[in-house]
């Protein structure tokens, strides 16, 4: 009876503390396991988007500023 152990639910193996808590990752619904991924790849997202916000507002700013000198020149 090797399978016995294979065999507990995992609310008798938290009763008897033979649990890790790795092990215990593997008795959340995969849904559950992949929304929590999920939520922590958003909450590390956020220093990349801000980042790509000001580098896109950086690039707009030095284009205005390009055109407006070209356009300046043009005039003369």
């Amino acid at each position: 009876m090797g399978s016995d152990k294979e065999a507990r639910t995992s609310s008798q193996c938290e009763m008897s503390g033979e649990i890790s808590e790795y092990d215990a990752e593997k008795w959340v619904p995969l849904s559950v396991r992949e929304a929590r991924r999920a939520r922590e790849r958003r909450d590390d997202l956020w220093p990349y988007l801000l980042m790509n916000f000001v580098s896109i507002i950086l690039l707009f700013s030095a284009l205005a500023i390009a055109c407006y000198r070209v356009g300046a020149q043009s005039c003369h």
